[in-house]
């Protein structure tokens, strides 16, 4: 339900985003954040991880 994309991402996915960062297709970026996070923080901004009870 907290997961927008409904899955984890994996390794491989993270991976890409900093090989594209690195690459030269990505020579027009600076100083950016770039949030490899399943687009949890498209709706508030920041990460709010689930609860637990223990």
């Amino acid at each position: 339900r907290r997961m927008p994309l409904q899955k984890w991402g994996l390794s491989s996915e993270v991976a890409a985003a900093h090989s594209f960062l690195l690459s030269t297709k990505a020579s027009q970026i600076t100083g950016t954040h770039l949030p490899v996070d399943g687009g949890m923080s498209a709706n508030s901004g920041q990460f709010t991880p689930p609860s637990f009870t223990l």
